[in-house]
């Protein structure tokens, strides 16, 4: 009966049961024992209800000193439910030795609960499990221990299946990095605006440091931003934050010093719950777009200026032609020892050259000029401007050359790199007032060479480099972004046109060449000019056998056809008088209706280019159907790059204007002579 009454007793609540057992602490009871057993079968069934409906896999274990070590007395559905296995099934196979497979796991987990039954509860860790299907999951693990009794800690558990939460938590950190990478690596800068204008982040932007524009305003960026465009930026900022449409904007920033750089900026709203809590900036880099738009607005203004120029030499050359020849003519009357009369001939002669090569210089400058492009050396043609650029640059200046010596051909007009040469060379003349140095280099390029690297220059076949170089007083950059326009000149007044540059820029375009220059101010300048290259083996002989012209003079018959009366009739009188027969027409139209129907053989055709109507070379072409050996001279004062071109192509005889009679009728017999030899 005692021993009856000894597990009666035994079985009294809250002595042996772990889940009705008192849990003593410095301020609370988990549970008090009832006194009454209806009121703790209330309670029981209340516990039961809320510990199955808890959102948590709740559990009881106590440790064991035999394998599997741990020992679970309670599992609501929801352990099963997280885990897979039935208490019974886990306490047979073991909570360690399923949960977690990886030793070094299990092992770490058996630790960390025997420092929790010393007391080191475990508070909302992070553990991840094995499930029964394989799977792993992490569960968020919370424990507390409930009584200590013969060797054994009874703990109460609580696990939250978390992993469908740190899924999510995972792809926000990726998704984050992803925008962070994004962020930093951006090809363009991207900054965040608080909605009163203050930068609250940025990436790197055009190497300035972070820290001189986070937290700033715009107005607080005077360092960075040009003066004239902070305004401008402010006021795009407040029109996008009282809903204006977001258009973008240029401004100039300066990175560092001195360095200035175009940068576009596009804005849009960043929003949260719909509403508006900041503005991103997107800013692009767009100083070569705009190095370019100004490219292209100087070519079109040197274009507008280059036709002008053109239209202008036009008639100005027809003038200069009949001045010309009307010299010439008086020459012939007037006795050479009449001193009165010759001084005012020579007069005539020396304004009429002068303002002949003030036309050449202007049509160079309007790339109408007519180019006569030939096989040559450089070296050669340097060595024999050596005395006369000494004398140009004075003798304060040293002058020196280097000269590659075994340098490539190129094919070009000769007349076109001597004025090249020459404006660069007084150009480094007047940065050295105080004398220098002055040097002229020759040098093969290919475009593998290592020299090219750091040079704003792409090439794509061999080409000869010649350089001029001075240690004068150099140039910053915004007189260098200036130096080929037309009409500047950082000169004092009088002493510069400001079409130096410019007609060395255009005769290099001409060349099918390009130009670079590099300047530091107080260091000086060097000019880089890179021109094709030939090869040996596509050089043609370029001297002809010069056929030796004895006399000036015929009895061939010429038709001439000028659309300038004045320039018609002294070139009628010049042919004249040298022997020749002549006919004359004012237009092509009334050249070639009057040369189909004609009798008398036509022994040469003269005709200018530029006409009204029916242009020279179309005459030419059309006479040439009827008259299939007919020769032909072309004269003109300026013609279109494109006729010059299939000109040259076709080796036709040009004669440009403004010419004196002499070598008209010296052009004229040549041409003749020649087709004498032909036949």
């Amino acid at each position: 009966m005692k021993k009856a009454r000894r597990q009666k007793a035994s079985r009294r609540p809250g002595k042996n049961v772990p889940h009705l057992a008192k849990k003593k602490s410095k301020s609370k009871t988990i549970l008090s024992a009832p006194f009454s057993k209806s009121a703790q079968k209330s309670q029981i069934l209340l516990l039961s209800k809320m510990v199955k409906r808890a959102h948590d896999g709740i559990c009881v274990c106590h440790n064991t000193s035999k394998y599997p070590f741990v020992r679970f007395t309670y599992w609501n559905d929801l352990m099963t439910e997280i885990t897979g296995y039935t208490m019974k099934e886990i306490n047979r196979l073991g909570w360690y030795q399923t949960m977690y497979p990886d030793p070094e796991i299990q092992q770490k987990a058996i630790n960390r609960m025997a420092s929790m039954r010393e007391g080191d509860d475990i508070l909302s860790e992070e553990w991840t499990v094995t499930c029964k299907d394989g799977k792993k999951r992490v569960l968020l693990i919370s424990t507390s221990i409930l009584f200590r009794e013969h060797n054994k800690t009874h703990v109460i558990a609580f696990m939250r299946d978390i992993t469908t939460q740190k899924k999510v938590e995972q792809a926000l950190r990726e998704s984050e990095e992803k925008y962070r990478t994004l962020f930093q690596s951006a090809p363009g800068s991207i900054a965040i605006v608080g909605l009163d204008g203050t930068i609250l982040e940025t990436n790197s932007f055009y190497g300035i440091p972070r820290e001189k524009i986070i937290g700033k305003k715009f107005d607080q960026l005077e360092e960075i931003l040009h003066p004239q465009d902070i305004k401008l930026l402010r006021e795009h900022f407040y029109q996008i934050l009282k809903g204006g449409e977001a258009q973008s904007v240029e401004i100039r920033v300066f990175p560092f010093p001195g360095h200035q750089r175009w940068i576009e900026f596009h804005a849009a709203f960043l929003k949260k719950n719909g509403k508006p809590y900041a503005i991103q900036i997107i800013a692009l880099d767009i100083t070569e777009r705009k190095n370019l738009e100004a490219q292209l607005l100087q070519a079109q203004k040197m274009e507008i200026i280059g036709r002008l120029a053109g239209g202008i030499a036009h008639d100005f050359n027809n003038q200069l032609l009949v001045m010309m020849m009307a010299e010439e003519m008086l020459e012939r009357i007037i006795p050479p020892d009449d001193p009165r009369y010759m001084m005012y001939i020579n007069m005539i002669k020396q304004a009429s050259e002068h303002s002949s090569a003030l036309i050449k210089k202007i049509l160079a400058f309007s790339r109408q000029q007519i180019i006569e492009p030939k096989i040559i050396n450089l070296n050669e043609l340097f060595l024999d401007l050596v005395k006369m650029l000494e004398r140009l640059i004075g003798e304060d200046i040293e002058l020196e050359i280097n000269l590659e010596p075994n340098l490539g051909l190129v094919n070009v007009d000769p007349g076109q790199i001597e004025q090249i040469l020459i404006n660069l060379a007084i150009n480094a003349r007047d940065a050295m007032p105080r004398g220098g140095k002055l040097t002229i280099e020759t040098v093969n390029i290919l475009p593998s060479d290592k020299f090219l690297k750091g040079h704003s220059i792409f090439l794509t076949t061999p080409c000869v480099m010649f350089s001029v170089k001075d240690n004068g007083i150099g140039m910053d950059e915004n007189t260098l972004s200036q130096i080929y326009e037309p009409f500047f000149t950082t000169k004092e007044p009088g002493k510069g046109t400001g079409l130096g540059l410019t007609i060395v820029y255009s005769a290099v375009k001409e060349a099918r060449g390009e130009i670079i220059v590099e300047s530091t101010p107080g260091k000086g300048t060097i000019f880089r000019i890179y021109l094709p290259r030939v090869e040996e083996k596509d050089l043609k002989q370029e001297k002809q056998s010069e056929i030796s012209v004895q006399i000036d003079t015929g009895r061939e018959t010429i038709w001439v056809v000028e659309d300038n009366d004045k320039a018609r009739d002294s070139i009628i009188k010049v042919l004249s008088n040298s022997g020749y027969k002549v006919f004359e027409s004012n237009s092509g139209e009334d050249a070639f209706n009057k040369l189909k129907d004609l009798k008398e053989p036509i022994d040469l055709l003269i005709t200018d280019i530029t006409m009204k109507g029916m242009s020279g070379k179309e005459l030419a072409d059309k006479v040439i159907k009827v008259y299939p050996n007919l020769k032909v001279l072309y004269i003109s004062g300026y013609m279109d790059s494109s006729i010059a071109n299939e000109m040259i192509r076709a080796r036709e005889y040009f004669l440009a204007k403004p010419f004196t009679g002499k070598s008209l009728c010296k052009k004229v017999r040549e041409i003749l002579n020649h087709s004498v030899g032909e036949a």
